[in-house]
């Protein structure tokens, strides 16, 4: 009895132990070619046409003793037609990513393989989102990936083979812009919408051929085996104008600062902006630090996917309505004009000034009517000429000012004007002042 006590103990711990030995996997399939394989683990059929671009749920795998993984064409009938094997040993309690990358038949570094990542997250903290990206292109160079509005280099110069470590980004809407490692030059902006995903971790992927096809994507691998395709970002266009009497000012949307030091009756070119999501267009003093810092006034935006805005910062920080600090914005903003002309619009900035009729002499009276401070008026197309321009309070004959200007021969081009001193404000933010030579009238 004292002997088969002992023997006991020993029994039922070594088969607690053994029952112990595991570890959690989670199988992703990103091989490009073929785009569906048979996986092996040892002499047994794993997984049957482990379709390009899915992935297995975390499940659990032996632990502590050597698995030769096979990879086979899905028409296989058994391990011995696995084109690569590969041995691999989990240790057990631990977490593992497993991807299947590289293309059969190849050499060298874009041959087939697996590309195992210990210490893989299958959750995250309950009020973030753990993210993990992975290089899974076979001819796609280094990449550096940027948060846009929220961080630059989230992701830098990551190359094929090669995940990043997990950082964990607060559950939130991300517009990723990828960019040649070591480059300013965005290739593409994708979309991710975490915003639901607090608590959860997942794998980012960069999956299929720059050059060939199946054609390049970047997919997120959920913990559950769900697999989904990020969109590029919907975009928007803008430009931006301060005719704010005010010193230079530095211009945000969320944390990205899209104008330095940027000078009272100074425009932007248009710019891209991701659409479709909440972002905030903050106004803060010369040499700020970030935006929340020395902020004269923040405006939300939501822009529309396709369309352009101009946006006139416009009146005067520290006053209250109607003259106050405002940002102006114009739907349908254009960027050309009609080939018969020049599109110009007339924005009234003069937050002291009332409402302004405007006459252009000797050819048409009331071409702008009853402007008043804030407004835009629509596009008016003028054909190439010299223009003589009486403004006047609404309503009166009453001449204040007078303004002369040039419109010569131009390519097609959309035009803003700001009532006061009428500078003008091309679509690629050049400004030119009201003057104009007769001779460059052709």
């Amino acid at each position: 009895m004292r002997t088969f006590i002992p023997f006991l103990f020993l029994t039922l711990f070594t088969v607690a132990s053994s029952a112990a030995q595991t570890a959690r996997v989670q199988f992703i399939q990103n091989s490009p070619g073929p785009t569906s394989v048979d996986v092996y683990r040892g002499s047994t059929l794993f997984f049957n046409n482990f379709t390009f671009r899915t992935a297995s749920p975390y499940m659990d795998m032996p632990a502590g003793d050597t698995i030769n993984i096979g990879i086979a064409p899905k028409t296989s009938t058994s391990v011995s037609d696995a084109v690569a094997t590969f041995p691999v040993v989990f240790d057990s309690g631990k977490t593992y990513i497993v991807m299947i990358a590289g293309v059969i038949g190849a050499t060298g570094p874009t041959a087939i393989n697996l590309y195992v990542k210990d210490n893989a997250h299958e959750t995250g903290p309950a009020n973030g989102v753990d993210v993990t990206v992975f290089h899974g292109s076979p001819d796609f160079p280094a990449v550096d990936v940027d948060a846009l509005w929220v961080t630059n280099n989230l992701v830098s110069n990551l190359s094929f083979g090669r995940y990043t470590e997990y950082v964990t980004l607060p559950p939130d809407l991300y517009d990723l812009a990828v960019q040649s490692a070591g480059t300013n030059n965005t290739g593409v902006t994708l979309r991710a919408d975490l915003s639901s995903m607090a608590g959860g971790a997942i794998t980012v992927f960069a999956s299929g051929y720059y050059l060939a096809s199946p054609s390049l994507g970047v997919f997120v691998a959920f913990a559950d085996g769900t697999v989904v395709k990020l969109l590029i970002t919907p975009m928007a266009r803008i430009q931006v104008i301060h005719n704010a009497p005010e010193s230079p000012v530095d211009i945000y949307i969320d944390s990205l600062r899209l104008a330095d030091n940027f000078a009272f009756r100074r425009a932007t070119a248009f710019l891209d902006v991701p659409a479709e999501r909440d972002l905030r267009f903050g106004i803060a003093g010369p040499e700020s630090t970030g935006p929340s810092s020395a902020t004269v006034a923040s405006f939300p935006l939501n822009l529309q996917t396709g369309k352009r805005y101009v946006m006139m910062a416009a009146g005067i920080a520290g006053s209250t309505c109607p003259s106050a600090l405002n940002l102006f914005v114009k739907t349908d903003a254009r960027e050309t004009g009609s080939a018969s002309g020049l599109d110009m619009m007339v924005f009234h900035g003069a937050p002291d000034a009332p409402a302004v009729d405007v006459d252009a002499v000797f050819d048409a009276d009331n071409v702008i009517s009853g402007l008043s401070f804030g407004a835009f008026t629509g596009y008016l197309n003028l054909p190439a000429a010299k223009y003589d321009l009486a403004l006047q309070p609404a309503g009166t004959n009453l001449t204040a000012a007078s303004f002369s200007f040039c419109l010569g021969i131009l390519e097609p081009v959309a035009r803003t004007g700001a009532a006061g001193c009428l500078p003008r404000w091309y679509s690629d933010g050049v400004r030119q002042n009201t003057q104009c030579q007769i001779s460059a009238c052709t």
